[in-house]
């Protein structure tokens, strides 16, 4: 027989999005993160008519693995997907920049580890971008409290847990 899973995270997220009123439809987004998480909300944003998506993680064992599934997602849609290594904190600020939509889809910032954060130059964060942490204990990651200090709109993951059903 054959085992088949399915993810509500990729919907839920798209549907918050929706409700905050960000138009990510045919524009770029910056995601860190290639988690479970992560690659259910990239999967969908792909499909969902995203026309790039800039994707950062540590460049541990599972990068490559990584790079071959987002492959396949880009081979599979219209978006242009590609994996970057984290440290690259230059292109990190470039894709942000050129991005309407930061995600951070990694568990950097849950509790008890609040006052972490999965980037280190907040410069890069604008007014115009808006900032999505996943997380949802804290409220207010530190993440987000940079974002709405740089005047930044910004959501935790609580509206995509909602949204799940």
């Amino acid at each position: 027989g054959k085992l088949y899973g399915d993810s509500t995270d990729g919907t839920g997220f798209m549907w918050s999005l929706k409700e905050k009123k960000v138009d990510v439809f045919q524009n770029k987004m910056t995601i860190l993160g290639t988690g479970g998480a992560a690659l259910s909300i990239i999967a969908q944003a792909a499909l969902d008519g995203v026309k790039e998506i800039a994707v950062y993680n540590r460049k541990s064992a599972g990068f490559n693995d990584s790079q071959k599934k987002l492959a396949n997602f880009t081979e599979r849609t219209n978006c242009v997907i590609h994996l970057n290594d984290l440290a690259d904190t230059e292109k990190l600020a470039k894709d942000v920049a050129e991005s309407v939509l930061l995600v951070n889809a990694t568990s950097v910032g849950m509790h008890p580890h609040a006052h972490s954060s999965p980037i280190e130059n907040y410069a890069m964060i604008q007014p115009k971008l808006f900032v999505y942490d996943a997380i949802y204990n804290p409220r207010e990651t530190q993440l987000l409290k940079e974002a709405r200090l740089r005047g930044a709109e910004t959501s935790n993951g609580l509206d995509m847990l909602l949204y799940q059903g």
